[in-house]
Order: C-alpha cells, then sequence, then structure tokens
C-alpha cells in the first residue's frame, strides 16, 4: 500500500510517504512560511523523488485534531481534495496520538502538550502495554495548572515525558509541578511529524479505520457544545452603545458616556466587541490597533454573568479576529481578579506607572502579551 501523510495541526509541516509499511520520504519545517506556502510543495517534491504518481496512491492520512484551526483546515482540505479526486480513502489519525508516538518503547508516562493560548493546553496521556502505545485519558483542551495537578495526584510514582510546543512553552510551569519527575523530549522528537503519523495510520488502516473524504470532519476539542451554542459574539452596533454605557456606569468610576463610546466606534484604527448569552447582552470589549500593535480599553460583564469564561471569550475573539500579534492593556493594581483573567491570557506585567489611578489613587500595571500564532 502506498500511503501519503500530512500533518499541519501546529506550526510546523510535513508529509510523508509509505511503501507497504516502509517509510521513504518526510519532509519537514517549522521556519516562517505558512502552511498554505508549504504543504502542497512539498508532496509534489516528495511524490516526484520517490517516483510515485498521484494515481499510485492508495490511501492518504491527515491529522484530524486538536491544533490550530488554521493549520487543520489546510491540511483536511488538501487531502479531501486529493482523495476525492482520486477516489481512494482518508485516514484520519488524532493529532495527540501521532504527537505520542514520536516516543517508543518507553516505560514511562507520554504526555503530549500542544499550546491551546491563554494558559491552556490540548493534551491526553499515553503508555506503552506489551508494545503498544495505549492511551490512558481521553484528549482534551485544559488549563496546564489542571494538568499537572492531575499527573502529580494520579502518577505519582511514575515519570512523565512531556513533548509538543506547549512543553517548551510551559516548561517552568511543568518543572516546578514535577520536579525531577518531568522529562523532555529532544528536539528531533519534540514537534507533530508526519512519519509518526503514518505509522499510527497504518494501524487505523488495519483496523478499518478509513473514511470517505466527503464525510471527514476535524475534532478541534475546543469550547463546550454550551458555550459554542449559548454564547455569542460580534461587533458592536449603533444599537448596542446604550447597553455598554449602562454597564460602564455599574462597573467604572470613570465610566464612558455614550457620546465617548460613539466616538471611539467611530475612528476606524477602534472596535468594540459585544457579548451575548442566547439573545441577552452580557458583556463587551473595547480596543484599538495601531502600526500593527492592539491595546484593549475597556472590558467589562454583566454582574450575573461574571466567572462564567465571557471576559475570557470576549479576550479571545478580540485576538483571533485580528491579525494583530502584540497586545497589550493597563490594570488597577488592586483588581487582582481582572490580573488574574488577563494572566491566563498570557498577559505578563512589564513595568509600573505610579499613582495612575485616581479616587482612589493606585498603581497602573501595565502588561503584554506577544501572541503564538
Amino acid at each position: 500500500m502506498k500511503l501519503l501523510v500530512i500533518e499541519s495541526s501546529a506550526s510546523s509541516a510535513s508529509v510523508a510517504l509509505f511503501d507497504e509499511g516502509k517509510m521513504i520520504a518526510e519532509y519537514f519545517t517549522d521556519h516562517k512560511k505558512t502552511h498554505s506556502q508549504t504543504l502542497l510543495p512539498m508532496v509534489d517534491e516528495a511524490m516526484k523523488l520517490c517516483g510515485i504518481s498521484a494515481a499510485d496512491l492508495d490511501a492518504v492520512a491527515v491529522t484530524s485534531g486538536p491544533g490550530s484551526f488554521t493549520g487543520i483546515r489546510i491540511g483536511a482540505t488538501l487531502a479531501k481534495g486529493i482523495c476525492m479526486a482520486l477516489d481512494i480513502p482518508l485516514i484520519p489519525v488524532p493529532t495527540l496520538d501521532a504527537l505520542a508516538a514520536n516516543i517508543t518503547q518507553c516505560d514511562n508516562i507520554i504526555c503530549p502538550v500542544m499550546d491551546a493560548k491563554r494558559n491552556q493546553v490540548y493534551t491526553a496521556l499515553y503508555a506503552y502495554d506489551d508494545g503498544k502505545l495505549r492511551p490512558l485519558t481521553d484528549g482534551a483542551v485544559m488549563d496546564i495548572d489542571d494538568l499537572i495537578s492531575y499527573v502529580d495526584q494520579k502518577y505519582t510514582e511514575k515519570k512523565v515525558v512531556f513533548l509538543g510546543d506547549g512543553a517548551d512553552a510551559f516548561k517552568n510551569v511543568i518543572q516546578n509541578g514535577l520536579q525531577k519527575r518531568a522529562l523532555f523530549a529532544p528536539a528531533n522528537l519534540n514537534r507533530q511529524r508526519a512519519g509518526s503519523a503514518g505509522v499510527v495510520a497504518l494501524d487505523v488502516f488495519a483496523a478499518g479505520g478509513t473514511v470517505k473524504a466527503e464525510e471527514f470532519s476535524p475534532n478541534y476539542l475546543r469550547q463546550s457544545q454550551a458555550e459554542r451554542e449559548y454564547v455569542t459574539v460580534r461587533a458592536v452596533l449603533e444599537d448596542d452603545i446604550e447597553f455598554i454605557a449602562d454597564l460602564e456606569r455599574e462597573v467604572f468610576k470613570d465610566s464612558w458616556g455614550a457620546e465617548s463610546i460613539k466616538r471611539h466606534l467611530s475612528n476606524r484604527v477602534n472596535g468594540g466587541l459585544i457579548a451575548f448569552h442566547k439573545d441577552e447582552p452580557c458583556g463587551y470589549v473595547l480596543f484599538q490597533k495601531v502600526s500593527g500593535e492592539g491595546e484593549l480599553l475597556r472590558i467589562a460583564v454583566s454582574e450575573k454573568y461574571r466567572r462564567a469564561g465571557i471576559g475570557r471569550r470576549l479576550m479571545t475573539v478580540m485576538e483571533e479576529d485580528s491579525a494583530t500579534d502584540f497586545w497589550s492593556l493597563e490594570v488597577r493594581a488592586g483588581n487582582t481578579a481582572a490580573i488574574g483573567l488577563y494572566e491566563k491570557m498570557g498577559y505578563k506585567a512589564e513595568r509600573v506607572r505610579q499613582d495612575y489611578y485616581s479616587d482612589p489613587r493606585e498603581d497602573a500595571i501595565i502588561m503584554e502579551h506577544m501572541i503564538r500564532k
């Protein structure tokens, strides 16, 4: 069987070719260019060098998630297009299974961690049993602190091998939580690879796990179903200004009035988002983007909806819908609840403006966040 494997779930991109169970080519890159620029040329080059034409392929495997929404969509679109054109089956490979397969015949727990941003990771736990890699948990998106707490309590005597871009992003957190029980994969095994995905794909194929290309859909492991159904976020419209002004008066002593909000929204460098629970407005965020940098200016959530993830949702949409990588904000030093949210979103305190706020007089903390795309 001749198998093409496509992996594009994170910043790295790779393709591999297998012939009768043997890997005969693997291309890998993790440097600047986007998947839309790299995947198709890598597929073309690998097949040319191996003397394989598209008509020779028996199946295409692709990592099915979790991971980057954009990356997964690009890989899935390419895989589905090839399969539909050739009328061959598609083999979906869970990304975490493929990443865990980088580590072979290991006596330790294996924990792939993919950075899901805002202090969260996509993750699962694995172990080898009788020479076979087996999952110990289902894949999930969770706070890195919750993951470390779970591992620490569940596997008290076991060492754990961490790998993936989340292992790099949260290395200090992992080491502080597990001390010498935390091990880290070397650089050549620390990213998703099409070769490892291909090994998993062969087992999936043998077990009859292929699908028709038109039936395949990725598994993103993102927000809960309830959150997707009941909380929506859209751009602020003129009809929303009265609600925002009312909530401003409830939350801030230096509240913005309706006219100030209108002036803000009339400037093309400014923006605003409003959140709804079902049909009821429940929060908003106002921001500006200048010269490729974003600044969060105001954010508030109605009292009855606080601690329900609305603020995080607003900031997530603000960041993900923008081409802006760098964000900053200022917050009262005594506003510990807001600071906690910002820290979970990846913001770090960089400097202090002394006595910046009045009524009461208080320092302002400047926090900044460089988003990893």
